[in-house]
C-alpha cells in the first residue's frame, strides 16, 4: 500500500509538471495588413521580395505600368516607396531584394528586351541608392537578375543572358568585386544553353550552390568552392522532367534542401552533405495536391520552424506549410486570408515577432498577410554581472539562451580579458592572465530565414583571489546542488502520498 501512495503521489506530480509546461502548438493565426496593392491594385500586382534591413521591412514591388517599386514600413501596415519609379527607367518593371555586409541590394529589374540591361543598385540608409556598373554590366544581353547570395564576403548574381541577334543563352554568375569591377564566374549555362536562368542560390558548407530553370529537361544544381570552379551535383531534376526550374535552396539544421516547380507537383528534397546520389524527396508531391505547383523563392524559418508558402495555379489559393523537421508537413489554416484570384505565395520574412508573406492576385494586387506575435531569439542570462574569475585559474561560464533556430553561432566585441575567449557556442572560457575588471558585449545569432540577433553586455571582474559568494549551496561529501524549490514541491507531493496511504488504513 506504501509503494502504492508513493507511486500516486509522483504520478500526480509529474501529471502537474505536464500542466504547467504544455507541449508547444505551432499552428498560427494569421490577419491581413495590406490587401490592395498599396492602395494601386493590381498595378502592383507581385511582391517578389521581402526582406527585413535595419528597422524596416522592405517590400520589392513587380509594377509594368511605372516600373519596379520599392516600399518600407516600420510597422507593416504604413509604406512609403523609396526609390523613383524603375529607377529612372519605367521600362525596367521587376525588382528582387537582398540583404547583406549592412547592405540593401536591388537587383533583376528587367529593362527593355535588347535596347536596356538590368540593373543592380544598393543603399546603406535605405533610401538613397547607388548603381553598381552601367545597366547590364554594358551590354543588353544581360536581359536580368533574379537572384542573389553572399558568398566569401562578396555578393554573387544569377543574370539571365540572351542575345537578342544570335539568341544564344545561359544562365551567367557574376562575382561583385567592388562598385565598378565584376567577375563573370561560369560558363553560359554552365555549358548547356537550356539553362536559361537561376531563381535559387544558396551557401551550405562553404560551398555556394546553384540551382537552374532547364527549358528541355528537368532543372540542374551546380556547386563550388573556390567561386570560380564549379561541379554538377543534380542532373535531370532529380530525374524528374516534369520540374520545371529550382525555386529555393536553403540549409535547416545543418542539412540542405531545394524546391523544384513541377507540374506534378512541387518538389522538396533533402540531402546532408550536398552530393550526388544523397538526396531524398520529403514527402508527397505538392504536400499531397499536385495544384501546389511552386513555392516562394525563399521559406521563413523562426524558431526551429519551416513556414513555406505555395502557389496554386489551379484552383489559385494561396496555401502555408509549416514542419519541424522538414519530413512531415501541417497545413495552415488560411481561411482569415483567403480570396479566391491569389496566384500563391512569392516572398516572406521575419520582423518585428511576426513572419510576413506576400501574395499575388491578378484582380485586386498584391497582399501582405502576418502571423500573430512569436517568440524571439533571446539571451536569458539574467545578470549583466558575470561570476567572478580567479587570476591564473581556468574560468567556464555559459551564457544562457532561448528560441531561435540551431545551430547558433555567437561572437563578440570589446574588452575580453587577456587568455579568454567566447565560443561559437557561447561559452566564456579560458585562463585570465591578470586582476582586472571587464565590459564586453556577446552576440548570438541563429541560422534562421532570415537570421535573429540578439546581444548583451556583459561584466567580468578577475580577482587576485578566490571571491566569496555562491549561487548555489553544495552539500560536503557530494557535492551535489540543492534545487531548493523542486525539492519543496517534490515534498509536498510524497507528504501527499503518505496521507492518502494513513487515510486507508483508517
Amino acid at each position: 500500500m506504501k509503494n502504492k501512495a508513493i507511486f500516486l503521489s509522483l504520478f500526480s506530480f509529474f501529471l502537474f509538471l505536464f500542466f504547467i509546461f504544455p507541449k508547444e502548438t505551432h499552428a498560427l493565426s494569421w490577419d491581413i495588413v495590406m490587401n490592395d496593392g498599396f492602395g494601386e491594385g493590381v498595378q502592383n500586382r507581385t511582391i517578389n521580395s521581402l526582406v527585413v534591413f535595419g528597422d524596416y521591412i522592405y517590400a520589392g514591388v513587380n509594377n509594368t505600368t511605372d516600373g519596379a517599386k520599392v516600399l518600407r514600413s516600420t510597422d507593416g501596415s504604413s509604406w512609403t516607396q523609396v526609390n523613383t519609379n524603375g529607377f529612372g527607367d519605367s521600362a525596367h518593371t521587376n525588382v528582387v531584394l537582398f540583404t547583406g555586409n549592412n547592405i540593401l541590394y536591388a537587383a533583376g529589374t528587367v529593362g527593355e528586351a535588347g535596347v536596356s540591361g538590368f540593373k543592380l543598385l544598393k543603399t546603406t540608409n535605405g533610401t538613397d541608392w547607388v548603381q553598381i556598373g552601367t545597366d547590364g554590366f554594358g551590354t543588353a544581353d544581360n536581359y536580368g537578375i533574379q537572384s542573389m547570395t553572399l558568398f566569401g564576403g562578396k555578393l554573387y548574381i544569377s543574370v539571365y543572358f540572351i542575345d537578342f541577334i544570335t539568341f544564344d543563352m545561359g544562365v551567367r554568375i557574376y562575382r561583385i568585386d567592388s562598385d565598378s569591377s565584376w567577375t563573370k564566374v561560369n560558363e553560359e549555362g554552365f555549358g548547356d544553353a537550356s539553362n536559361v536562368n537561376s531563381y535559387a542560390m544558396s551557401v551550405f558548407e562553404d560551398q555556394l550552390y546553384v540551382g537552374t530553370h532547364h527549358g528541355a529537361q528537368g532543372p540542374e544544381m551546380w556547386r563550388t568552392q573556390s567561386g570560380t570552379s564549379w561541379s554538377q551535383v543534380v542532373d535531370n531534376g532529380f530525374g524528374e522532367i516534369n520540374g520545371r526550374f529550382f525555386s529555393s535552396i536553403f540549409s535547416f539544421h545543418e542539412k540542405i534542401y531545394a524546391s523544384i516547380m513541377s507540374d506534378t507537383g512541387l518538389e522538396l528534397w533533402r540531402s546532408d552533405s550536398g552530393n550526388s546520389d544523397t538526396w531524398t524527396q520529403m514527402g508527397e508531391d505538392g504536400f499531397g495536391s499536385a495544384n501546389n505547383l511552386w513555392t516562394a523563392y525563399t521559406p521563413v524559418i523562426v524558431n526551429d520552424v519551416i513556414y513555406f508558402g505555395t502557389g496554386n495555379e489551379t484552383a489559385n489559393l494561396a496555401k502555408i506549410f509549416i514542419s519541424q523537421d522538414g519530413e512531415n508537413w501541417t497545413e495552415e489554416d488560411n481561411s482569415a486570408f483567403l480570396h479566391v484570384n491569389d496566384e500563391g505565395i512569392y516572398s516572406g520574412t521575419f520582423f518585428n515577432s511576426r513572419t510576413y508573406f506576400a501574395i499575388g492576385n491578378d484582380t485586386i494586387g498584391s497582399r501582405i498577410i502576418r502571423s500573430e506575435t512569436l517568440d524571439l531569439l533571446e539571451i536569458t542570462t539574467e545578470s549583466s554581472d558575470l561570476p567572478e574569475a580567479i587570476k591564473g585559474e581556468n574560468y567556464s561560464y555559459q551564457v544562457e539562451y532561448e528560441n531561435g533556430t540551431s545551430p547558433y553561432t555567437c561572437t563578440w566585441e570589446g574588452d575580453l580579458p587577456e587568455g579568454m575567449e567566447v565560443t561559437s557556442g557561447c561559452k566564456i572560457e579560458g585562463t585570465p592572465q591578470k586582476a582586472s575588471n571587464h565590459t564586453f558585449t556577446v552576440y548570438l545569432s541563429d541560422s534562421g530565414i532570415p537570421a535573429q540577433i540578439d546581444g548583451k553586455e556583459l561584466t567580468l571582474i578577475v580577482n587576485e583571489s578566490e571571491s566569496e559568494g555562491q549561487e548555489l549551496t553544495e552539500l560536503p561529501e557530494t557535492g551535489v546542488s540543492f534545487n531548493y524549490p523542486f525539492v519543496f514541491i517534490l515534498g509536498l507531493f510524497l507528504f501527499f502520498g503518505l496521507y492518502l496511504e494513513k487515510s486507508s488504513q483508517l
